[in-house]
């Protein structure tokens, strides 16, 4: 005989189906792969930052010592260290519209506390659901991140070029 929680569910009258547990726990599966690919192009963003910083104090000095000032290779490689700056300052900037977890609050709300509470199939598929929802969210998002940092290693590896043009003394 089932009998009431105190939080207004009927104790003991639902059992998980195993099937939606296995769905449920490749939805969280993703969230956990996508949060951690992230991080992880966060951290070559950061890596990549550096390369051009250093790359360029390295390089930069010895070509305008090398042919007395400035010319179109070395103004284009810094155009092009710029570009790449701001691109991978672009990628690491926070965003708050990353979701790779739910409101546990609204969760206890709407399928446990509220009015009429939910089974937990009904809330195993409905937080299945939520969780492609999100990872297809940040997917999209994901994408313009890794096109700004394939866009700035592109032009970061143009700065480079550019700088060993000028140490060549073509341009001049």
């Amino acid at each position: 005989m089932a009998h009431r929680c105190d939080h207004g569910a009927v104790a003991g009258a639902d059992v998980a189906d195993p099937r939606l547990e296995i769905i449920y726990a490749e939805s969280v599966r993703k969230l956990d792969q996508q949060a951690g690919v992230v991080d992880g192009l966060r951290s070559r963003t950061g890596l990549l930052l550096s390369a051009g910083a250093v790359s360029t104090s390295f390089l930069g000095p010895q070509a305008l010592r090398a042919h007395a000032g400035w010319a179109w290779p070395s103004i284009a490689a810094l155009g092009s260290l710029l570009l790449a700056s701001v691109l991978l300052v672009a990628v690491l900037w926070p965003r708050s519209r990353w979701v790779f977890s739910h409101d546990i609050s609204l969760l206890l709300d709407y399928y446990v506390e509220g009015e009429n509470p939910r089974t937990v199939n009904w809330l195993i598929r409905s937080m299945s659901v939520k969780n492609e929802r999100f990872h297809d969210r940040n997917k999209r998002r994901l994408w313009w991140l890794f096109l700004g940092y394939q866009l700035a290693a592109v032009s970061l590896g143009a700065s480079v070029v550019l700088w060993l043009l000028h140490l060549k003394g073509i341009g001049q």
